[in-house]
């Protein structure tokens, strides 16, 4: 793996920090129905600077009409959208060991779930629907999902979708605007009604029979007001890191230092949500672990030690242990039973093995995240290929999660490929991380 790509990683670490250090803040903010689609987040925060835009997607020709806008482009971000950042020093251009400072790295964010129409169109065409086929994973039999009770969004209400022989086709979640999606045929190809959703929360149970897959608007199934689940204060976010790399000098820098600003910060907004923590760590088969991972904990300077910690190494053929790794975040973690919120952040460079077994596994997993209303949301570093991104993508939109990649607009590390989507809006990945999480908890 080169240096570029390990400094960007280690660039990302720092970031994390960071964004763990506001999530106090986050706690503390009103309430409010943000849209994380691509488009539609923050331009206000970035449409004052210049940053350059990003080059389109060269490599995917096909793709560039859009379903839903015609004037789009492939990777290239919205005009006016983008936001300015410092240019890195020389010392970090010419790969020299220096202190890094927060606000640097850059990224976009895309949600395929809000721009359904761009990836369906995608899927269509045989070169982007091969990466379906490649990872036994589809997304073509879609179901959409908002559960109210009273006038009320239900929150962390369990959805099922019911096949014509009675087996549960996919389970999920609603996320905290009452809203889910879930999928027939995901492993083994498209499947044939009659389907039906089956809503619980509390002591209530509803079956709405027949449903059928691909409607613009969402089914609404509206609840009776008592016996509902009462909405959930409880935040559980953790962060999975690819420790390739050498991370050690970040880490210690900022450990000091987000400490007190954590303390601070939750200090004074703490009381309004429960945010449990996890940060864990891994790397390949061979290493001197495959991973390595701590519990939740409401013990910010437990979090911050344990990060502090790492001493990153390792790392040998391009593909990497994700499946280890989720294997142990998803089923080898207390995750709250009731939550408003369950986040993982996958940051990583690299997929799994391509093999049969390892193929088994991550479809596998990321069911089991869907059921437990796990949102994996990627954030892909240098090194990610086509291959990558569009397993990433997969596994966001199966578990309601969504994609953020880093850009060349920092400088920082080696290239980043464009990842084949609409307008996107370039901003600093700490901002871009906080809001993401508003997103989901507010």
């Amino acid at each position: 793996m080169s240096v570029g790509v390990l400094r960007g990683k280690r660039n990302i670490a720092a970031q994390l920090l960071l964004v763990i250090s506001l999530l106090g803040l986050t706690a503390g903010c009103s309430s409010s129905n943000q849209d994380h689609a691509a488009k539609g987040s923050a331009a206000s925060t970035s449409a004052r600077s210049g940053m350059p835009e990003a080059k389109a997607d060269s490599a995917a020709p096909a793709a560039k009409e859009s379903a839903s806008s015609a004037d789009r482009s492939i990777g290239k971000p919205a005009p006016g959208t983008s936001e300015k950042t410092s240019p890195p020093s020389e010392g970090i251009r010419r790969g020299q060991q220096q202190d890094v400072r927060p606000g640097q790295l850059t990224a976009g964010e895309w949600s395929d779930l809000k721009n359904w129409d761009w990836w369906q169109n995608l899927m269509n065409k045989k070169e982007w629907a091969k990466y379906q086929t490649d990872w036994g994973m589809r997304t073509y039999q879609r179901f959409t999902v908002e559960v109210r009770s009273g006038g009320r969004q239900v929150a962390d209400a369990e959805v099922a979708l019911i096949g014509g022989n009675g087996q549960h086709v996919w389970k999920t979640r609603t996320n905290q605007r009452g809203e889910a999606v879930v999928f027939a045929g995901v492993t083994d190809g498209p499947q044939e009604g009659p389907f039906k959703i089956q809503i619980t929360s509390g002591q209530q149970t509803k079956t709405v029979d027949p449903v059928n897959p691909g409607g613009k608007l969402p089914l609404v199934v509206n609840l009776e007001t008592p016996g509902v689940q009462a909405a959930s204060r409880q935040v559980d976010i953790m962060f999975v890191v690819d420790t390739t790399g050498s991370m050690a000098d970040e880490l210690n820098f900022l450990s000091a230092e987000l400490k007190d600003v954590i303390e601070r910060v939750r200090s004074d907004n703490g009381n309004q949500l429960g945010i449990r923590l996890s940060s864990n760590f891994y790397r390949d088969h061979g290493d001197e672990y495959v991973v390595r991972s701590y519990p939740f904990t409401t013990d910010v300077d437990d979090v911050v030690k344990k990060i502090s910690q790492q001493r990153a190494y390792g790392g040998g053929d391009y593909e990497e242990a994700v499946e280890e790794a989720l294997q142990d975040a998803i089923h080898n973690h207390n995750w709250s039973g009731e939550a408003r919120a369950r986040l993982l952040f996958l940051v990583l460079d690299a997929p799994p093995h391509l093999t049969p077994s390892v193929v088994k596994k991550m479809q596998a997993l990321t069911a089991a995240a869907a059921e437990k209303g796990i949102r994996i949301i990627p954030i892909a570093s240098s090194g990610v290929d086509k291959n990558t991104e569009m397993l990433l993508r997969i596994i966001d939109i199966l578990t309601g999660g969504t994609y953020i990649f880093l850009t060349d607009h920092s400088g920082i590390g080696d290239s980043h490929i464009e990842p084949t989507i609409g307008d996107y809006q370039v901003e600093l990945l700490n901002k871009l991380l906080v809001k993401t999480i508003n997103s989901y908890i507010q």
